[in-house]
């Protein structure tokens, strides 16, 4: 078929330039810009938005991209202090090693110290005293460390737990992520592992205390 002089490609599709069509009889020229479009759309008053549009898919776009490295914050934070929890508990071991070794109820206060009969019984006197003070200050120090390492570990495994569910909230804020999913059950299976390990550790910890409190009414009795 062939019309006003223009003839059909050989694959059959009919291509027109606006002038194309207007010179065809196809189209007619729309004088005056957009307001006469919304006219012939029927849409009156036609109101320009200017750069409305592109601001709002700007703004989407930044959303989306904070949205995004809020959640790698979490994720980050969530797992370093899983890490860091792990490691403290790890360190109870030395630690208390280290108590037990400072503790000077192991070695009897005849050794080392110089004692002074006072009519009923030996004293530590002169800077044997203040030596033993200092010694039971250094093992209550030692036997506290134990009881702060257990304290600092479950202070860390709640900071990753409420990273955790703060990121699992995220999750019904778009952008949609399907690895949030994941990373949430990563993060879950960690938390359980340190959790275990921690209630193994309150033992410790209770041990700690008792000690520091043996050691602190000593320390009051001390010469």
């Amino acid at each position: 078929m062939q019309s006003a002089g223009f003839k059909a490609p050989a694959d059959g599709i009919w291509s027109l330039t606006a002038a194309e069509a207007y010179r065809s009889g196809f189209a007619e020229p729309l004088e005056r810009g957009i307001p006469t479009l919304g006219r012939h759309l029927g849409i009156e008053p036609w109101v320009s938005a200017g750069r409305q549009a592109e601001a709002v898919v700007r703004q989407t776009s930044l959303h989306d991209r904070a949205i995004r490295a809020y959640r790698g914050r979490l994720v980050g934070r969530a797992f370093t202090a899983l890490q860091q929890s792990n490691d403290a508990i790890s360190q109870l071991s030395a630690a208390e090693q280290a108590a037990i070794v400072a503790d000077p109820r192991r070695t009897p206060v005849e050794r080392g110290y110089r004692a002074a009969w006072n009519g009923s019984a030996w004293v530590l006197a002169g800077e044997s005293s203040r030596q033993w003070q200092r010694t039971l200050d250094g093992a209550i120090s030692a036997w506290s460390r134990v009881s702060q390492l257990v304290d600092q570990s479950a202070q860390l495994l709640r900071q990753a737990e409420a990273d955790t569910a703060a990121l699992v909230a995220s999750a019904s804020t778009p952008p949609a992520d399907g690895a949030v999913g994941d990373t949430v059950e990563r993060l879950t299976a960690a938390q359980h592992e340190v959790a275990s390990r921690l209630e193994a550790a309150m033992s410790v910890r209770s041990r700690a205390e008792a000690e520091v409190r043996a050691l602190a009414a000593l320390r009051q009795r001390a010469p």
